[in-house]
């Protein structure tokens, strides 16, 4: 990793879960000092938690969000103690 993310800006693309292909573009944007006693390599900003196991690739997961937003859709509840079961 320190060998390519060497410089401010450098960019990755990287695919996770071939069979839900989901797309990830990392970007180094800046350094931080080491912290005693914390584990590294973090995670320190991002958007909403990850998506529910086999929830159907970033198509599936709007489906989710979509379901989790509705309280009325007919699979709200079966979808909301689902995602919550994976916490």
């Amino acid at each position: 990793m320190m060998a390519y993310f060497n410089d401010l800006g450098i960019e990755a693309k990287y695919v996770y879960d071939y069979g839900d292909d989901w797309h990830h573009l990392v970007k180094l944007e800046g350094y931080m000092y080491r912290e005693k006693g914390v584990k590294y390599p973090i995670c320190v900003d991002g958007e909403r938690a990850c998506p529910p196991e086999d929830c159907g690739g970033p198509g599936g997961y709007n489906k989710v969000l979509e379901t989790l937003a509705d309280p009325e859709h007919h699979d709200h509840e079966d979808m909301r103690t689902r995602t919550l079961q994976q916490r």
